[in-house]
């Protein structure tokens, strides 16, 4: 699924397509017009929509879910769309960035769960993947499990618990938590993701691979599944499968620079792998 939201002061037009990716076809699309206070109503629109279009059966408890709403608030519900929206480039200021606009969902909202888990997950990565500072695993601890306390079905609230618990080598703990955020909600691309970190941790590499590969599946443009994937096939020996897997990065960066130019980050791993699959960008313009 791809769609774009813009926002002209308290006007919305939403675009929302459905796409087969193997076959590079428009399943569904659609184009919904609004005020920022109806974007509630336009979600549960939406999400029946995409139902229909499927011909997905929902069990009584899938429905309930489907009209499930984390906040009345339809600012908080801004600021939160636009934190993960900058969350997921990962880049430091990003991250930093959506870590501030959790903070004012929750100022307008301080029963939010889903910011919360945002915070927790925001606090994770800053600790992954720039500063191993052990304060930034408290406070992921600390606000995913005030997430949990608002909402103890929250899938994303089990995947920042989880992340903070494997930043603690607290392996049992992490599983169990990734493993309830799927239970949860099955199409949570960083659940899968955060399991394949696990299990790579505690030398199960085959199973790290099927969590990966799944995590690909549901978000194809997450680069940084990818490079995990090419960890595991190293440590496996899977030379090939490792190579294949280095050109599939290349490809996936070269889409996301030209979409985020800013992403010096991206730029960085870019220039890594061509180097490491033999490849020259001399001459080349990746967008920075």
């Amino acid at each position: 699924m791809a769609g774009s939201v813009r926002k002209f002061q308290d006007n919305l037009r939403i675009a929302v397509e459905l796409v087969d990716i193997e076959a590079d076809a428009q399943l569904w699309a659609e184009t919904y017009k609004g005020k920022l206070e109806d974007v509630f109503d336009i979600q549960e629109q939406v999400s029946k929509q995409i139902v229909d279009a499927l011909m997905v059966k929902l069990t009584p408890s899938e429905k309930v879910v489907l009209t499930k709403r984390s906040t009345e608030n339809a600012e908080a519900f801004d600021y939160h769309l636009r934190a993960r929206n900058a969350l997921y480039r990962m880049t430091k200021n990003d991250i930093n960035s959506a870590l501030h606009l959790f903070q004012r969902a929750i100022e307008l909202d301080g029963r939010y769960a889903s910011a919360y888990a945002g915070m927790g997950e925001s606090y994770a990565w800053l600790y992954f993947q720039f500063d191993r500072k052990e304060s930034y695993l408290d406070k992921a601890l600390e606000a995913s499990l005030k997430a949990l306390m608002y909402d103890p079905t929250l899938s994303e609230a089990c995947t920042s618990l989880s992340l903070a618990h494997f930043g603690k080598k607290a392996y049992d703990e992490a599983f169990t938590s990734g493993k309830k955020a799927i239970e949860l909600d099955p199409n949570n691309f960083i659940a899968y993701w955060t399991l394949g970190r696990i299990y790579h941790a505690i030398d199960r590499d085959k199973d790290a691979v099927e969590m990966h590969k799944k995590s690909q599946q549901l978000n194809p443009e997450n680069y940084n599944s990818y490079a995990d994937l090419s960890m595991c096939y190293e440590k496996l020996g899977e030379v090939e499968l490792q190579r294949q897997t280095v050109q599939n990065i290349i490809q996936v960066l070269e889409r996301h620079v030209l979409r985020y130019p800013d992403d010096g980050r991206a730029h960085m791993f870019n220039a890594i792998y061509l180097g490491a699959s033999g490849k020259n960008c001399r001459g080349k313009n990746r967008g920075g």
